[in-house]
């Protein structure tokens, strides 16, 4: 962590890591970040191996620019559904697990069925 407070969960279980500090995350375990502040937080991360992690983030930042994607997690079905169909394009990168799986399966769907691009 470079700046502020970001909570890291693995397994399950939160962290909270602060300026300073690291977190791993070891390759299947399930993990996720949340930042429960309204401070800014600067975060270094590195992915190895990193496969096809830099396109996710660029396509990402591309969806969020173009206002298609406003929030993780999304609050707004449009935005979920963008969220669905760009985690369905990256699996090896990111993944939901648990009952939101199915959830984000039907969401890309259902982006699809209406026509809705990442492109």
């Amino acid at each position: 962590m470079v700046e502020g407070p970001l909570d890291v969960s693995l397994n399950g279980a939160w962290h909270a890591v602060g300026p300073g500090e690291t977190a791993t995350a070891p390759a299947g375990v399930a993990h996720t970040l949340r930042n429960a502040t309204d401070e800014p937080v600067k975060a270094i991360t590195r992915i190895r191996p990193a496969g096809k992690s830099e396109a996710f983030f660029r396509d990402m930042h591309r969806l969020i620019h173009e206002g298609k994607l406003r929030h993780l997690p999304s609050k707004e079905p449009r935005s979920a559904i963008f969220a669905a169909m760009l985690f369905e394009r990256y699996p090896g990168e990111i993944r939901v697990t648990g009952p939101l799986r199915g959830v984000f399966k039907v969401l890309a769907l259902t982006g699809r069925a209406l026509g809705f691009r990442l492109d």
